[in-house]
């Protein structure tokens, strides 16, 4: 299986990650999916007897666009990383002849923050690497060199580069900020 994924599509990107190891996610079943499917299938057999639906079209099918009706934001510069940990997990799983649970995949102060509803301490452990990982990669483009936490309007990691934008957008709403007030490189919050 090819673990590297692309950024260019996110949707089907993220997709691809849950491909990765579908067992991990929690999936919610909820009542309106329940709804949805039954209404379908009356929609088919009322299409299959009457012709109702074919020819006068005033009672649409309703589509699911997420199959697994599990949905996360993640910077595209982090998806690699995301799908090497699930990769991580599985292979840790099928070692322990376990199922790790996730519940919930965010980004807060910077890096990714990754709810389990039942791990291992070694998918704890592997998951903390995963954050630290994080903190040293560019949440844009993936970069690991030249990065830093850029401070407004929220926490996020980011290359050189992608600070400058970020700064330049930032001084239309507040102009009287200095770049290095707001992005402090990796190497000034580390102690020698």
């Amino acid at each position: 299986m090819n673990n590297k994924v692309d950024a260019f599509d996110e949707n089907e990107t993220r997709y691809r990650i849950i491909d990765l190891y579908p067992h991990a996610f929690c999936h919610i079943k909820s009542y309106y999916f329940f709804l949805v499917k039954w209404y379908n299938m009356a929609l088919m057999l009322l299409d299959t007897k009457f012709r109702l639906t074919l020819r006068c079209a005033l009672i649409p099918y309703i589509g699911q666009s997420n199959p697994y009706n599990f949905s996360f934001t993640i910077p595209r510069g982090w998806l690699s990383l995301l799908a090497d940990f699930i990769t991580r997990i599985r292979q840790s799983d099928e070692k322990n002849a376990r199922i790790t649970k996730i519940s919930r995949i965010t980004q807060q102060q910077g890096t990714l923050v990754i709810s389990f509803n039942q791990c291992t301490y070694e998918v704890a452990e592997l998951a903390n690497e995963l954050q630290q990982q994080c903190q040293n990669t560019c949440s844009q483009c993936g970069l690991q060199s030249n990065v830093g936490l850029f401070l407004r309007p929220w926490k996020t990691v980011l290359c050189h580069k992608h600070a400058l934008d970020y700064y330049k957008n930032y001084l239309k709403v507040y102009p009287y900020d200095n770049f290095y007030n707001l992005w402090r490189p990796n190497s000034h919050f580390l102690k020698k």
